[in-house]
């Protein structure tokens, strides 16, 4: 998974829509992979939605974080 966090970081570093949308596939592959989510891909995901002009999903991404995502029992 730290690969993966790595390879997210280096997407971040280029600056085409292709990237920042492979970047936000990886991010949301490492949430289904690990709920926990101890790399903290969870911060950067509304971030690369609206980098990618999707207001609507980076709200409905932070919605479900507060309402799920925080709950102790959701992983």
């Amino acid at each position: 998974m730290s690969a993966r966090n790595d390879l997210m970081t280096a997407l971040l570093n280029i600056h085409t829509g292709e990237a920042i949308d492979a970047d936000l596939a990886h991010g949301l592959d490492m949430l289904r992979l690990c709920r926990g989510d101890n790399l903290g891909v969870r911060d950067k995901i509304s971030a690369l939605y609206l980098r990618l002009g999707r207001d609507q999903d980076a709200f409905d991404f932070l919605k479900w974080y507060f309402v799920t995502g925080t709950s102790s029992e959701y992983d």
